[in-house]
């Protein structure tokens, strides 16, 4: 019987409604086969890590992860710990955990070496060693996953500590749609509102943070994850990077000429108003999950 079901699962991708989405996107398509067959190889590498890790030398890993959310201030979070000379930070964003996975765990690793390009170099003149130093990542879009695939990530990173940004999910929302759009040379203020209107609700995953909150605590246990409203961090900077340093277990002693970027904004996106319909629109699709945050503390 798991031999026949193996075979099913094996040969789904020649399915009758695997070939018509093939024929309609044979990029997409093709994209999804190999992050399918990637994923699995980097599920083993990842098992085979997690057996043998007191039996290796240690790996270059990150010691915390800002997982997130978008346009929720983790730019600005990443630059102002990327000052402090015990911490060394990844440059945004590997994003390697989000399905489907289409790189190697050797090129995840790759990132978190001494001699690593990737590494931030903003401190580099006054850091501290780099074994005296912990290292952190930060891709926004980590927060969203399914919890299967936080659980891969706590297989690999057992012990490290989180970092969540959230904001209000309406505000959000909207700064996202803006930053999705201009990136894609269009004016928002111009586009149909059922074009925006789509994108709000394929995108919807991404301020639910009472799930986010549920799924990564789940796995990795409420002490591990501290999360943090941007409203906050915009009121308070100083107060809130040192919550952040005391999470990490980092000492916030340090010379503070170097905190002035805590009031400098990062990746601000364009400077357009909510429309009344828009606002309407986007209070009845967050109504439930406002309620929700209500109830863990997180308005």
């Amino acid at each position: 019987m798991q031999a026949l079901e193996q075979k099913s699962k094996d040969t789904m991708i020649i399915q009758p409604h695997n070939i018509r989405k093939f024929i309609r996107n044979p990029r997409r398509s093709i994209r999804n086969i190999r992050g399918k067959v990637l994923e699995k190889k980097v599920t083993r590498e990842i098992e085979r890590v997690a057996s043998n890790r007191s039996d290796q030398p240690p790996i270059p890993l990150p010691d915390f992860l800002i997982i997130g959310a978008p346009k929720c201030g983790t730019s600005w979070l990443r630059v102002a710990l990327a000052e402090h000379p015990e911490i060394i930070m990844v440059q945004e964003e590997i994003e390697f955990f989000p399905h489907p996975i289409l790189k190697s765990l050797d090129w995840y690793i790759r990132h978190f070496a001494e001699d690593s390009p990737f590494l931030d170099v903003r401190n580099a003149a006054y850091r501290k060693p780099y074994e005296n130093c912990i290292i952190g990542e930060k891709s926004a879009r980590y927060c969203a996953m399914p919890e299967e695939r936080v659980k891969l990530v706590h297989r690999l990173l057992p012990n490290a500590r989180l970092v969540l940004m959230v904001r209000d999910p309406v505000e959000r929302h909207w700064a996202h749609a803006k930053q999705h759009f201009t990136k894609r040379g269009q004016n928002i203020e111009n586009l149909p509102k059922d074009v925006v209107f789509r994108l709000f609700k394929r995108t919807k995953l991404l301020s639910e943070f009472s799930k986010m909150q549920k799924t990564w605590s789940r796995v990795y246990g409420v002490e591990n994850l501290l999360i943090i409203r941007q409203e906050d961090a915009l009121a308070e900077p100083l107060d809130i990077a040192r919550r952040v340093l005391a999470h990490l277990d980092i000492s916030a002693d340090f010379d503070h000429q170097h905190t002035k970027r805590l009031y400098k904004k990062v990746n601000a996106g364009p400077s357009v108003s909510m429309p009344s319909d828009v606002r309407d629109f986007l209070e009845n699709l967050f109504a439930e999950e406002r309620a929700r945050l209500v109830e863990i503390d997180l308005t």
